[in-house]
């Protein structure tokens, strides 16, 4: 969904609102808002004691996390705990714009671990349609047509939409069980059987593919294939680099070309460390099988 800038709501600077209700839930939203950042904004730290959700519609910004520097996008989610003594900033060529909710409860322990959140893990993608982004832009819309009374209902409604969400494309439960790993595995290996000779073909595309971080997309790749994606990528290209080297009418820069590689040198390279010559030599001796 586009933001339409007739709406007063997000031809602001700054929106937002705090939130009460006198029945407690077992998750409770506590503020939401809404910001455009200007280039000169400062670098904020946050202490707060509940956790915090933020959703990147546009720009770019740094955030520092257990001291280590995260580059986060557009159409990118990142969760914070309670205390996480966070700082985050925007790009000061390229400031962010983003929606933000603080809330807190009983059940978000219960569910942050079922989306695999943790000190490590706690950067999610949105989905080709943008389904965060329309769920989060709705719920600023109806939170400021809303009355004092509904409002705290109408943003709970939005909570577990964007939790339903969550669940579904970062189930915890994939790492819980080993037949669903090889399940998820065999259609990565699928994937990956059709689109190694993609030129464009990288970590960062597959795991959004899957609805993964790239860290876990790795770690649970290798549990079960006892090698990396982008090494299994690489073993792919190399098994149909000696079907193509035996015939006679394709070139060593035909080959690299048809097998995704930027140029021949790339290939010859990979190849020879694969191999232990250079594709040239393997097919002036004509060898079939090494």
């Amino acid at each position: 969904m586009k933001i339409d800038q007739k709406n007063e709501v997000f031809t602001k600077d700054v929106y937002y609102s705090y939130l009460s209700n006198s029945i407690d839930f077992s998750i409770n939203p506590l503020v939401v808002g809404f910001e455009k950042c200007r280039p000169t904004k400062q670098e904020i730290v946050s202490n707060k004691t509940c956790y915090i959700i933020h959703y990147v519609l546009s720009g770019e910004g740094t955030l520092t996390f257990k001291d280590k520097n995260y580059n986060i996008t557009k159409n990118n989610l990142f969760i914070l705990p309670p205390h996480s003594n966070a700082s985050y900033k925007q790009n000061r060529n390229n400031p962010w714009s983003y929606i933000w909710i603080e809330l807190n409860g009983i059940s978000m322990k219960s569910f942050l671990d079922k989306i695999q959140f943790d000190t490590d893990n706690f950067l999610y993608h949105d989905n080709d349609k943008l389904y965060l982004k329309n769920c989060l832009i709705n719920m600023i819309l109806d939170d400021d047509k809303a009355t004092q009374k509904s409002e705290y209902y109408v943003i709970l409604g939005y909570i577990f939409k964007i939790f339903s969400f969550l669940i579904k494309y970062y189930p915890k439960e994939v790492e819980n069980y080993s037949s669903k790993q090889e399940i998820v595995v065999h259609k990565i290996c699928e994937y990956l059987d059709r689109k190694f000779d993609d030129p464009n073909i990288n970590l960062d595309e597959i795991a959004k593919k899957f609805y993964f971080t790239q860290s876990y997309l790795t770690r649970l790749f290798k549990k079960e294939m006892g090698i990396t994606p982008i090494q299994y990528i690489d073993e792919l290209r190399m098994k149909k680099a000696i079907e193509l080297l035996s015939h006679k009418t394709f070139t060593i820069e035909q080959i690299a070309e048809t097998l995704g590689y930027s140029n021949q040198f790339y290939f010859t390279k990979r190849f020879k460390k694969y191999y232990g010559m250079p594709p040239s030599k393997y097919k002036q001796k004509n060898l079939v099988d090494l």
